[in-house]
């Protein structure tokens, strides 16, 4: 959890790259609606943006809550971006951009079993939401060819996806 705000700030690399941009996002993987609300709490004052974990058990196995009208309901300012480790993201993120005003980014997974391509286009395109691929630690970055000049944000994952507290794959 982010209680610092110092590491909640977006920062330059100015080490790396003049103009590349890290983003230390806090992230709620959780499983119930009051659990949701009281991390938000602790992080809404300190960050820009919130990274919300997505899974319905039909691209990894485990489930959390996601509620898109329940979340709407909960007054804050920061933005949201949905990790969708889901089968079908489209839906989920339809629903979060009807309900919730500071939606802004969709992170789908290359391993879903769609048309990665139309995915992202529809996020971008029709939703006006940037778009992000992600993907599992085996996953070659050449499967990555067809949409990446699509994409706004890729995210490599340093774990399977699904469940918090796991020990880097290095």
């Amino acid at each position: 959890m982010c209680g610092d705000s110092r590491k909640c700030r977006t920062l330059r690399a100015k080490s790396l790259a003049p103009s590349m941009t890290i983003e230390i996002i806090p992230s709620l993987l959780v499983g119930s609606k009051s659990e949701f609300e009281r991390r938000l709490r602790l992080v809404e004052n300190d960050c820009e943006v919130v990274h919300v974990d997505i899974l319905d058990g039909t691209l990894f196995p485990n489930t959390t809550w996601f509620d898109a009208a329940s979340v709407g309901a909960m007054r804050t300012n920061v933005k949201y971006e949905l990790h969708l480790m889901v089968e079908n993201p489209l839906p989920i993120v339809e629903a979060w951009r009807e309900h919730v005003e500071t939606m802004h980014r969709a992170i789908v997974h290359s391993e879903v079993h769609r048309p990665l391509g139309a995915i992202i286009e529809h996020i971008k395109d029709m939703m006006k939401l940037e778009a992000g691929v992600a993907l599992n630690p085996e996953t070659p970055l050449g499967e990555m060819h067809e949409v990446l000049h699509k994409l706004d944000q890729v995210t490599i994952m340093g774990v399977h996806p699904g469940q918090s507290g796991q020990a880097f794959l290095g």
